[in-house]
């Protein structure tokens, strides 16, 4: 995406900066404040603030992983691990966010679903939004949802509901999905349809102290070879061993209470040792059997499933091809002054 970089000066650039919140009360001036420009539309400081807000955890927990960094550290944000720095990857994923969220409020503007894909008209919706379920809850009508949106639920909520309609545009446009174009759809995508398979496990489970520290020695041991049932023999106090097969349909271990495994579990390979501290207990599971279902058969029931996922791949597709295409005017100036909090 080819980016051309100009200078602006404002006012809020400055109070980011200097590390001030951008309160709603403030909205006002703000709006008129441009981290950049997508295909000749605004993107606005609270537009990609809040964009920032969306991958600030992210991003930490990315260099907490890869690099052990700590946010406590007095300055994180602006350190270089590696020659990575935090603040410019926020920054960065902020900006791409935020530009793919303005092509789609593009292209409903295109479509005749919107008039007016400013903040600012975002602001003026919102507040008429809260004055009409405020009104209806003095009325004694039922309303769906809080009585009142904030600024960041309202943003997510019009923009859900925005998508929404864009993907049933694209239906409608489409008008009908043959089942040549589905059945090569779910060829392509075949994985995407592959049945559960049942997985047997067998797991140890600890509750005190020194239980939890026999089983972190014991996970390692296994690790070198070995199975789970086989190291019971010795019956070693304070573990609870337990078995479970998951199905179709995940269901939850009788002994590991409301701890459910299957999302990890289905996952392991066969053999697999895996410790999971959950719910004030530690588990340790091993993958015994496993047995290949097969995928989905292509039949009425699937293609309806089908044509909801073609309409989101097309629709993707579709937001892809734009983002490449799109003519993005960054303000420098203001993209970097943008500080994390």
């Amino acid at each position: 995406m080819d980016r051309t970089f100009t200078s602006r000066m404002c006012v809020i650039a400055v109070l980011a900066a200097c590390g001030l919140p951008i309160f709603p009360c403030t909205v006002a001036k703000a709006v008129e404040d441009v981290v950049a420009t997508v295909n000749g539309h605004d993107i606005t400081l609270p537009e990609f603030r809040r964009s920032l807000l969306d991958h600030r955890a992210a991003v930490f927990d990315y260099f907490s992983r890869q690099y052990g960094a700590d946010e406590v550290q007095g300055k994180f944000w602006t350190s270089s691990f590696d020659g990575e720095v935090p603040l410019k990857k926020l920054r960065k994923l902020a900006l791409d966010s935020s530009v793919r969220i303005k092509l789609q409020q593009q292209l409903a503007l295109e479509k005749g679903l919107v008039r007016d894909i400013s903040y600012a008209a975002f602001l003026r919706r919102l507040a008429e939004e809260n004055r009409n379920r405020k009104r209806a809850v003095e009325n004694h009508e039922p309303i769906y949802g809080p009585v009142e949106y904030s600024e960041s639920t309202g943003y997510t909520h019009n923009f859900s509901l925005l998508v929404v309609r864009l993907k049933q545009s694209l239906a409608d446009d489409d008008c009908e999905i043959t089942v040549a174009e589905l059945r090569d759809f779910y060829e392509a995508n075949k994985e995407q349809f592959k049945r559960p398979d049942p997985v047997t496990f067998r797991g140890l489970r600890a509750s005190d102290t020194d239980a939890k520290e026999i089983l972190r020695q014991l996970a390692s041991q296994l690790r070198e070879g070995g199975e789970i049932k086989d190291s019971m023999q010795s019956k070693r106090a304070g573990l609870v061993y337990f078995e479970q097969t998951i199905r179709d349909t995940a269901r939850r271990g009788e002994l590991s209470g409301s701890v459910d495994f299957s999302p990890e579990v289905r996952e392991l390979p066969m053999g697999a040792i895996k410790l999971f501290d959950q719910a004030s207990e530690l588990f340790l599971i091993q993958v015994v059997a496993r047995r290949d279902m097969g995928y989905y058969l292509f039949n009425d029931k699937l293609k309806r499933v089908l044509q909801r996922r073609y309409i989101d791949h097309a629709y993707e597709s579709s937001i892809a091809q734009r983002v490449n295409e799109a003519e993005v005017v960054v303000d420098e100036l203001v993209y970097g002054r943008v500080m994390a909090h």
